[in-house]
């Protein structure tokens, strides 16, 4: 648990620093969105404090400043989901040498869960983080995405919080029985109290 907490305060504090070093809107950058700017949040983009990348259009040390923040940010993105991967096939491991000593229900229980944290991680990286990489790298390769795209991704960001429970409900037996009412009713036991 520490280990998982101090890798949250590395990733916060990597993301912070290359936004810091590279990613702040320099002059450039300020006055080339100003317009669109001033139309869009009513705000003059001089009086704010931005986070922005120019990939063409701009001069050389604008667009170099760019592309080294997208590739550190896009490194710090991708750290985790690397990490998901690796954790999971450490925990995959541990289990197939443990299974041996364990008996067969406790095994397949600690499957069953394994295979829920597979989901539980595997929904945020489609929903959420595949979506985001897609519209952020997009206008990198000079394709230009309509404001009803970011509609549509802040649309598939909140129906995260439907699908996840939804998906993991299905993935646990004994939640997808309570689900469909299948298997026998088991009434909770009633508690007895002695009068003394």
């Amino acid at each position: 648990m520490l280990g998982a907490f101090l890798l949250l305060v590395l990733t916060f504090a990597a993301w912070f620093a290359a936004s810091i070093i590279f990613g702040v809107a320099n002059l450039e950058i300020r006055e080339y969105v100003g317009e669109d700017f001033f139309e869009v949040f009513g705000k003059n983009s001089n009086e704010v404090n931005m986070v922005a990348a120019m990939y063409s259009e701009g001069s050389t040390e604008t667009t170099h400043r760019s592309w080294k923040a997208v590739g550190c940010w896009s490194l710090i993105s991708g750290a985790p989901v690397v990490a998901f991967f690796v954790f999971g096939r450490l925990i995959i491991k541990k289990l197939k040498e443990s299974s041996s000593t364990m008996s067969s229900r406790t095994s397949k229980i600690h499957f069953e869960l394994l295979r829920a944290l597979i989901v539980q991680t595997i929904i945020p990286i489609f929903i959420s983080f595949s979506p985001s990489i897609v519209c952020w790298f997009l206008p990198m390769i000079g394709i230009q995405m309509s404001r009803t795209v970011n509609y549509f991704e802040v649309s598939v960001f909140g129906l995260f919080a439907f699908v996840d429970p939804v998906a993991i409900a299905l993935c646990i037996p004994a939640f997808r029985k309570r689900l469909f009412c299948k298997g026998s009713h088991v009434e909770p036991p009633i508690a007895s109290y002695s009068a003394q």
